[in-house]
């Protein structure tokens, strides 16, 4: 009898932990969103907050380079670009990562349009 209440104390030792956040990296996948008024067609931004491994398209023209550090250039091309426009591997999604809209042009006039009215986010996947 002993021998089983020691083993249940045990388990529920272990059973307790789970509320303490996991250590060390959490590689993964996040999204890079785009969010404004309709009919953008080009979006240059800035990816930045640590390392990325790859950059993946999500249904748009994509193309990245390297910009500043661990920084990235991003710019994304298509028919009303909203909502998510690449996905990101990073080696840690608990890293703050962020993004900026340098540049963004109309879709149908490819006149700059300002920046300001738009806002690109990094989030994790739903």
């Amino acid at each position: 009898m002993k021998r089983i209440a020691g083993v249940l104390a045990l388990v529920a030792a272990l059973s307790c932990g789970g509320d303490d956040p996991p250590s060390g990296p959490s590689p993964g996948e996040l999204e890079v969103r785009l969010a404004g008024p309709a009919g953008a067609g080009a979006a240059l931004l800035i990816v930045e907050g640590g390392q990325i491994d790859t950059i993946e398209p999500a249904g748009y023209f994509t193309r990245s380079a390297p910009y500043s550090g661990t920084a990235r250039r991003v710019l994304v091309a298509g028919q009303n670009l909203n909502g998510v426009l690449v996905r990101i591997r990073v080696p840690d999604r608990r890293t703050g990562y962020r993004a900026t809209v340098v540049e963004i042009a109309d879709g149908t006039s490819y006149q700059l349009l300002d920046p300001e009215g738009f806002e690109a986010t990094v989030e994790r996947p739903d």
